[in-house]
């Protein structure tokens, strides 16, 4: 059987006029947006996007993520759909969250081989109200305000990584160590995905293989807010649209932008999954960028 496997410091110079004449003091104000490393005593709104799987039936979801983080102590809650985590402590040492149910969530370092200051990949598992086991792999992060956003008309481009896998009844193949760009036109509100240079493994033999795509491009995604959604999707090999999934294939893209650039007043990074899924098979893919 085949499975799933898948900057910013602001430094203001306040010039103070008193009665004896100008003075100048250098006063440094907390960024905005505090990474996940920081330990300021401030509390950040998280969001994000995962799947989840049902272990009774196999079925493959996708969905958004909620959450809040205090840097000061580390009490993080995660809420993924109907699901809440909460750990009043934060990660521990091996990077896991438990709650007094059991739920666990761990951050999988080993996804990207790079590290992020407001977004983390993670897979975690949940106990539904029916007692059912739902098992999620995503990416959380410290989401941008769509107020602190300013549209202009240039393009933001953002450089990273990416993973998918394809399953097929026939095969199962693991598209590692991708790289992904994103480009974004706030002005306009849609944005350009592509993930491609993958090495293709194999799921059961785990030996590299010739993949049956090379690249995973949407075009014209749509930006609201913090957000983006939607678009045209292709899969490609050797820049030719060739269809894995089949017939009645449904496609979900969903991505979210996190922290804040504060010169530029754009997102700093980026992140989000692709979920294709037909008769014939089902692809899914992860993305991060900065």
């Amino acid at each position: 059987m085949n499975s799933l496997v898948v900057r910013g410091l602001v430094i203001t110079l306040t010039v103070i006029l008193t009665a004896c004449g100008p003075s100048s003091d250098l006063i440094t104000s907390e960024p905005q947006y505090q990474p996940f490393t920081s330990k300021a005593d401030k509390t950040s709104v998280l969001g994000g996007v995962s799947f989840y799987t049902n272990d009774a039936d196999s079925t493959l979801s996708s969905e958004t993520v909620s959450g809040t983080f205090s840097h000061r102590s580390g009490a993080i809650t995660i809420k993924s759909g109907v699901n809440t985590l909460t750990d009043h402590d934060g990660f521990d040492n091996y990077g896991i969250l438990e709650s007094v149910n059991g739920d666990i969530l761990v951050r999988d370092e080993k996804m990207f081989s790079n590290s992020y200051e407001y977004i983390f990949p993670y897979h975690a598992s949940y106990h539904s109200a029916d007692g059912e086991k739902l098992d999620s792999k995503g990416l959380i992060g410290i989401v941008t305000k769509p107020d602190d956003i300013i549209p202009m008309e240039t393009i933001a481009t953002y450089n990273g990584e990416s993973h998918a896998a394809i399953i097929t009844e026939a095969y199962g193949i693991d598209l590692l160590g991708g790289s992904s760009q994103l480009t974004a036109n706030f002005f306009t509100g849609k944005a350009n995905l592509l993930l491609h240079d993958f090495t293709a493994v194999d799921q059961t033999t785990g030996s590299n293989v010739s993949a049956p795509i090379d690249s995973i491009v949407v075009q014209g995604a749509s930006i609201s807010g913090g957000v983006f959604s939607d678009g045209n999707l292709e899969t490609k090999l050797d820049d030719v649209a060739v269809n894995l999934t089949g017939t009645n294939t449904a496609i979900d893209v969903a991505g979210m932008f996190f922290g804040l650039d504060a010169y530029k007043s754009i997102p700093d990074e980026v992140g989000g999954t692709v979920l294709i899924n037909g008769d014939a098979g089902t692809i899914v893919g992860f993305f991060v960028a900065d």
